[in-house]
Formats: C-alpha cells, structure tokens, sequence
C-alpha cells in the first residue's frame, strides 16, 4: 500500500504486521500496479514519476513524465504499462525504461481511472478543466508541495450534484461536464463513451455483462455504462463519494468515503429497495398532481412523496405521503421529490405532473403617441420552419421556437385626428395575453371601450368626432386564454392624460396707428406657433408680448411695415390702399400642438 503525504510503500503481511518496502522519496503515492513476475510500478507526485520496484528497498525511477502526478496505472495484456497523468490529463503507454508514446490527450485536468478488459480495450476517465502546458522539469523541480495540495482542492471543487449524462461522440477538448469515460480498443482511437457533471472517482470493469462500471463523488451514484455509451443508475450509497470498487461474479464491493464504510452489492435483496428522486422545481409555487412509473412489476412498487420550499429537504419540508388515486397528496409548494420503495422488478422512468400556480400578468408602461399618426398592422407571411441537422434536433428542446412565429410589424399613416397607444405587458408564466383599452373623460367614474380582446399592443384609433377635452386610457391585460375557466388574472393600468383638441385658436384682431394688434384665445391644448405675413407668402414667427406660447389669452402686435404715414387716410383713393394694406398686415397663421389652425 501507498500513503500520502509522506510517499512511502509498505507491506503487510499475513499476521498483519507492517514494513517499509520502498521509499522513492516522493510526497505523494497516487498508484500501485503488480506484474504477473512480481514487479510493482509505483505512480507518484509531485514529480510525475513511476518507479519500478523489484524486492524490498531496490527499485529505480522507470519513467519521468514532465507533468506533476501520475494518478493511476494499469497493465496491458502484453505487459506495457499504462499511466494516466496530471495537469494535462495524458494516457501513457510505457514500453520501456524512459520510453513511452501518449495514446491520447483528453484535454482535462488528470486521468485517474485505467481499467482493462479481457480482450485488451483500455476504458479510462478523465476529469477537471483543461490546465496550462506541461511544466519544464526544472520547473517541477521547484515546485512546492502546496502544488500537489492546490490540485486535490480543485478535485474538491469539481464535485456536482444533479449529474447530466450524454453517450457516444468524439474526444473534445471543450466537452462539458466534470467528467468522461473513454474507450480505446485496438485502433488506437479514444472514443469519449460518457460525460457526466459529477466527478468519477472510481472505475471497474463486469466481465459477466461486458460494462464498465463507475462510481462516482458528493452524491455516492453508481452507474453501469455499455461500450456503446448507454447509462444507467444503479443506486446511491449513504455516503458521499465512491473511491473504489471491485466486481467479482454477482457481487461487488464498494469502498466510500464521508463516511468512510464499505458496501456490497448483490442480486438478491432482503428488503424493499428505497430509491429517492431529485428534486422537482416549479420554479415558483405548484399543485402537484399525477405520478406515474415505468416498471417491470408496477404492482410492486410504492410510489409516496413530500414536497417543501427549500432547495434540499429538511425538517421544515411536508412528510412522505402515498398517493391516492394515483395523485401526489403533498401540499402545494416550490419543490416536490419521489421515492419508490421497489418490491422487485426494476424502474426505468418516473413522470411526475405539476401545475405551476398562476401569476398576474403585468403592464409596465404604457405611451401616447403624438397627436396625427396612426399604424396598421402588416402581418409577416408565416414562413415554414428552417431546416435543421439531426444533431440539432436531438438537443432541441421539446417546444417550438418562439422565433418561429410571425412578428407584427406597423405601418404609419397620418391623418389630423389619428391617436394610438401602444404598451408594453409580459406574464411571469409565459402565458399568451390580450388586451382591453377603455376611455374615460377626466372627473367620470364610466369607462367605455375602446377595444377588447385585442392581442396586438397598438391601437390606433381616429378622435376627429371626439368632444374636446382631457382624457384617460385604461389597459387591461389577462392571460385567461393559457389557464383553466375562472383561473385567469389580470392586470391593468392608466395612462397619462390624453388632450383631444378639434377646435381651432379664436383670433380678434384690433387697428392700431403704427401696427396691428390681435389677441388670440385657446384654453385647452395651447398654442404651438403664431405666424404672420405681409406678402401672403413669406411667413414669420411672431412672438407674444409677454414672451411665452402657453395656454389662455395671447396677445400679440406687429408694426405696419409701410410706416406710420400710411394710417392716416387722405381721400377715398388712399382710404382704400389703407383697407388693402391692413388686410395684407393681418394675414395671420396660429398653429397647435394638434396641427388645428386658425387663418385669417
């Protein structure tokens, strides 16, 4: 046996009592392997060595890597030797002293696991990140033990819950997961079997029905896995990792850790197995309804649940209730988990319904355009769906794209009476929504509508009939449409105050000696600008005495431009130039924000 942090390899013997039978002066002793001839190959760390090992105290450095560790060693059927290394996760085949060639360079931290089969398929996993470039022996040289101890702290950060598995596909050095199961036959070409989000720390091979077992660590799962990279769970163990194991005929022994015990496992059963779910989120709130399974003997299995607000059940979770009439009884909440207590048979799938519970929608803004433009709605023609790979569709979700709709667009059109609201609205469900706009004159409790079941969120409309005035616009949104009868819910919201102003500005125009003086009256929407002309063509913004274009009375004088002599009529003759000449002096234009004018 090989210990660490202090590297040295002792024998035990038949009484039980020990000796140091080779010390290489290493920190670490990751790998011990024996010979058919007795010979015993050592893996070490943090030098990357392998020793071989003769007799007690004779042994001599075999191989020096270059990388910092080698974590595991195996035998081929001819005897070469396989080593699997960290940081930069190679498969060695050592043929000689100091001669080797890399069978393949999974892209990962370390290969920790190197199992043989009978007919001499090498399986072995790969797990953690992709590291920097192997290190210069000098460098490893200089390396403190701290090395070795920051590697086993990222093998602990590696650890994940809730393992994801995928079979079949190429080595990539940018494959997801925390670990991979690999298979190398005669070849020569390593063929990533397996992937999965948990960390693989142990791995044996089942002669009987030709798979690869694996364990795993933080969640103690035991997998099998075919040489064509199909998976199945076979149980979890009461403890958190896997570290090692052995198959021998119908039985196989685990070695765990956290706690540290030992577990076998066989055909025959004593007792009912007991197999727990993961946790089931709804992501906000649900009613959990039908749960159903796949099974050989579905009259042998008790299905119960619980149900809770946390992320991992504790006391404050519902107890474990059977099902009535098929149906989960746990009271509504975030989480639901399953357990199966199996009489016999085997379980190949668990489906469990849930109904999320219905949120508002919401309306978060709503806005008036300015007074003149309309929009009609321009349908996009619907288009097929694209064309998509095989590969594409297998890692499709199950629901269609929401790109695949048609999206509206919105033509503007101008008229002088043309208003449109438009608002922006989403549901917390994903439930499809529609709208009901209603208006009311400002100081009335009545509203009236303006347009219901609507599932555009423009609406245009034409207020030239409308009586002047100030004006609101309630949105409703509600997402009935996507729940059951009675369960749907709404939201609404008002806008600001909407001016409807169809009555031009009131103009009294007065005669003064040396200029022309008007008064100009609008009390609703105020006045935008004032123009006058002495040509009927050239028009001139004209200020009003007091400065500012508001609201109200507006008075306003502009000099006569022909001087002061041209007021006083002398005859008929300049009498009537006088009349011609005033009347050019208060040819006038007063606009409105509405574009309402008054000319005279």
């Amino acid at each position: 046996m090989g210990t660490s942090p202090d590297g040295k390899i002792y024998q035990v013997g038949a009484d039980g009592k020990t000796q140091v039978y080779f010390e290489p002066k290493e920190k670490y002793i990751w790998a011990l392997v024996v010979a058919p001839d007795g010979t015993l190959y050592a893996g070490t760390g943090t030098r990357g060595k392998i020793y071989r090992v003769t007799g007690q105290g004779q042994g001599e450095s075999w191989y020096d890597s270059n990388e910092t560790h080698i974590r595991s060693l195996a035998l081929e059927k001819d005897g070469a030797l396989l080593a699997g290394s960290s940081d930069s996760g190679y498969l060695y085949r050592i043929t000689a002293r100091d001669e080797a060639v890399v069978l393949a360079g999974t892209g990962r931290e370390e290969v920790n696991q190197i199992r043989v089969t009978p007919d001499g398929t090498i399986y072995f996993t790969a797990t953690g990140t992709p590291s920097v470039a192997p290190k210069s022996p000098s460098e490893s040289e200089k390396k403190a033990s701290s090395s070795a101890d920051s590697s086993l702290g990222s093998l602990r950060d590696l650890l994940m819950i809730n393992g994801e598995h995928t079979g079949g596909g190429i080595a990539s050095i940018k494959e997801a997961g925390a670990s991979t199961l690999y298979r190398l036959d005669a070849s020569h070409y390593p063929q990533a079997l397996w992937q999965t989000k948990e960390t693989i720390l142990s791995l044996a091979w089942n002669d009987h029905d030709g798979d690869a077992w694996v364990g795993t660590g933080n969640e103690g799962y035991t997998y099998t896995v075919t040489p064509h990279g199909d998976a199945t769970r076979l149980g979890k163990i009461e403890s958190d990792s896997i570290t090692a194991m052995v198959v021998s005929g119908s039985n196989t022994i685990l070695a765990a850790s956290n706690p540290g015990r030992l577990f076998r496992l066989g055909q025959g059963t004593s007792q009912p197995g007991i197999y727990e779910s993961d946790m089931v989120d709804s992501s906000g709130f649900a009613r959990w309804g039908a749960v159903t399974v796949g099974a050989s003997d579905p009259g042998a299995i008790k299905i119960l649940t619980r149900s809770g607000n946390t992320a991992k059940p504790d006391k404050t979770w519902y107890p474990w209730l059977e099902l009535g009439n098929g149906q989960a009884q746990s009271a509504p909440a975030r989480y639901l988990q399953v357990q199966l207590q199996i009489g016999a048979g085997t379980v190949d799938r668990i489906d469990a319904c849930y109904l999320p519970k219905n949120l508002p929608p919401h309306i978060d803004q709503i806005r008036v355009l300015p007074v003149g433009t309309g929009y009609t709605a321009i349908q996009s023609p619907t288009s097929s769906l694209p064309a998509r790979s095989a590969d594409q569709l297998l890692s499709s979700p199950d629901k269609p794209d929401a790109d695949s709709k048609p999206q509206t667009r919105w033509q503007s059109t101008t008229a002088r009476g043309m208003r449109t609201v438009t608002w922006k609205a989403g549901d917390p469900n994903g439930d499809d929504m529609t709208y009901a706009v209603s208006w009311r004159k400002k100081g009335e409790s009545a509203w009236h509508d303006l347009a219901t079941d609507s599932k555009d969120t423009v609406l245009s409309w034409d207020t030239s009939g409308w009586t002047d005035g100030r004006y609101e616009l309630k949105v409703v949104a509600s997402d009935a449409v996507d729940n059951a009868p009675g369960e749907g819910l709404t939201d609404q919201s008002i806008s600001r105050e909407l001016v409807i102003d169809n009555t031009p500005p009131v103009i009294h125009i007065t005669q003064k000696r040396d200029s022309v003086e008007f008064i100009v009256e609008d009390e609703l929407s105020g006045l935008q600008s004032v123009t006058t002309s002495t040509n009927g063509k050239d028009y001139q913004s004209l200020p009003p005495i007091d400065g500012i274009l508001d609201t109200g009375t507006k008075r306003f004088r502009r000099k006569n431009s022909t001087g002061a002599d041209a007021f006083h009529p002398r005859g008929g003759r300049q009498r009537q130039r006088l009349r011609r000449a005033d009347r050019a002096a208060l040819r006038s234009a007063v606009k409105l924000p509405q574009q309402v004018r008054s000319q005279v």
